[in-house]
């Protein structure tokens, strides 16, 4: 029964992973994808102002959550293990007005600053994109805080998925707007429209679930004190996390000569989420089943199941951030044009730091699952300080690219603190045999792939080298005894491609 059980569990992990992989890797893409069609259209200046209204409004958002994502993904992965739907009730409906009024105050008061902040950045165009942005923070409240966080928590990271499908589709209006010439007031017009779709969707979602609800109950004294508790130190962190997370490009924003070297750090940026997205997107999926498991004191089942993630994340990142660091100059000239060259700098620096912080993605959600965020507060509070210091000592005088060396510092020491505070409770065995094997392969590959890169220049072709590269170094992680038959048909189980899986095992 166990045997039977630890199958279901593995199948469940790994669908919530496949869909947490295509939302995260959806948004990435997409994101990508934009950037590099507003790039071209505004050139690096203009897409610095842009980024730098994204940023101002995100940080706004960050404010307005008051650490209720964090609290209630954690909240719900809880007393679903424990089948307590009455209390599940209580949280999304006690918690929803508190996110929504919290967001509206946030909303009014950005509008208003928004001339303030067109003057202290240099750049007139901010004040009008600032006030467009501000009437979005209610609906990305409402999707990211809320919604999003729920879903995960349920295991329902399927509807996620749908939710950012229908973000992104709404989003592409704005290369549309960029088109027919909106310019910049029609791009935040159209991320504004984004989130009001996702929001609807997903509130529609998380109705239907609670519908059949007869009763809620509110959680007892201790159970509310330690979400409490566990809310505050993601408020807490989130706080912290804006002096590293937007602080750099901030900054960077206030003393670069011109916003083309924000543009330069935003382009790297966005590139390097390519690298360990995928391996965040699989640590994600195993959030709920992490807390689960602590939950019912079955460390053996995370035990196993952690070391096999970590094998897929090393397995997804290494080819992309190998093949990406050899082949930046003719990406970056296919995609962006020669005028965004000045962001190869801090993509590399970003892409280090974000493979070695992907591999370690299935142990990083650990302290967040268990209950134990007050470790991540640390953590948040450590990265903060290095990043102040990297920022105060190298953006003056290297601006993006010490931009680039400011979040390489908070990547890394994030990870290191994580680890430390994670020992405390798991144990960590690292594949080290099977990482040096993918490296090898991913050096093969990208070798492979810088000479195709040089001979095929058209962008219409990128995408089918890059599939024909990543799918080449699967074959040689499959020589090389790294890709196993037990992992491709545990991928076929999970995906349901039942005829596959007959092909194989007659093979």
């Amino acid at each position: 029964m166990d045997d039977i059980d630890d199958e279901l569990e593995n199948i469940n992990v790994a669908s919530n992973g496949v869909y947490s992989f295509l939302v995260t890797l959806l948004s990435v893409v997409m994101s990508f994808i934009l950037s590099v069609f507003i790039g071209r259209f505004l050139g690096a200046s203009l897409y610095g102002v842009y980024s730098l209204s994204i940023i101002i409004w995100s940080s706004v958002t960050t404010i307005a959550s008051l650490g209720f994502g964090g609290m209630l993904q954690y909240g719900v992965s809880k007393y679903r293990a424990n089948n307590k739907k009455d209390v599940i009730k209580w949280l999304l409906e006690h918690y929803f007005w508190v996110l929504l009024l919290a967001s509206t105050v946030s909303s009014v008061a950005l509008f208003a600053l928004s001339g303030p902040l067109a003057v202290l950045f240099h750049a007139p165009q901010l004040s009008y994109l600032i006030q467009i942005l501000a009437v979005g923070v209610v609906f990305f409240s409402v999707t990211n805080n809320f919604a999003y966080p729920i879903l995960t928590g349920l295991q329902k990271i399927k509807y996620s998925f749908v939710s950012n499908v229908i973000f992104e589709v709404i989003g592409v209006g704005q290369i549309v707007a960029l088109f027919y010439g909106f310019g910049l007031v029609g791009l935040v017009g159209f991320y504004d429209l984004s989130f009001v779709g996702a929001a609807i969707f997903s509130l529609y979602i998380i109705y239907h679930y609670l519908k059949p609800i007869q009763h809620k109950k509110e959680p007892d004294r201790r159970g509310r004190s330690h979400l409490k508790k566990y809310g505050h130190f993601t408020y807490g962190m989130s706080l912290i996390g804006l002096l590293y997370n937007y602080f750099i490009i901030l900054f960077l924003g206030v003393v670069a000569p011109n916003t083309e070297f924000v543009g330069f750090y935003r382009v790297g940026h966005i590139m390097g989420s390519f690298i360990a997205a995928p391996a965040m997107a699989i640590g994600s999926g195993f959030f709920a089943t992490a807390t689960k498991f602590f939950e019912r004191g079955e460390l053996d089942k995370f035990y196993r199941l952690q070391y096999t993630l970590m094998r897929y994340a090393a397995l997804i990142t290494i080819p992309l951030a190998l093949g990406s660091i050899v082949a930046i100059n003719p990406l970056i000239r296919l995609l962006y044009r020669g005028v965004f060259l000045g962001a190869q700098t801090p993509f590399i620096i970003i892409t280090v730091s974000s493979l070695i912080v992907a591999i370690f993605a299935p142990i990083t959600i650990v302290l967040g699952a268990i209950g134990k965020q007050k470790y991540n507060l640390y953590s948040a509070v450590i990265s903060a300080v290095v990043s102040i210091t990297i920022v105060a000592l190298a953006v003056p005088n290297l601006l993006s690219t010490g931009g680039a060396l400011a979040l390489f510092g908070v990547n890394i020491s994030n990870l290191l603190v994580n680890i430390f505070f994670s020992k405390r409770y798991i144990k960590i065995v690292i594949p080290y045999k099977e990482i040096l094997k993918m490296v090898v392969a991913g050096a093969i590959m990208s070798g492979i792939l810088y000479f195709l890169l040089e001979i095929f220049t058209s962008l219409i072709l990128l995408p089918f080298i890059l599939i024909m590269v990543f799918f080449f170094y699967l074959l040689i992680t499959f020589f090389m005894g790294v890709l196993h038959r037990r992992d491709i048909v545990f991928f076929l189980k999970f995906s349901r491609q039942d005829w596959l899986l007959r092909l194989l095992r007659r093979g």
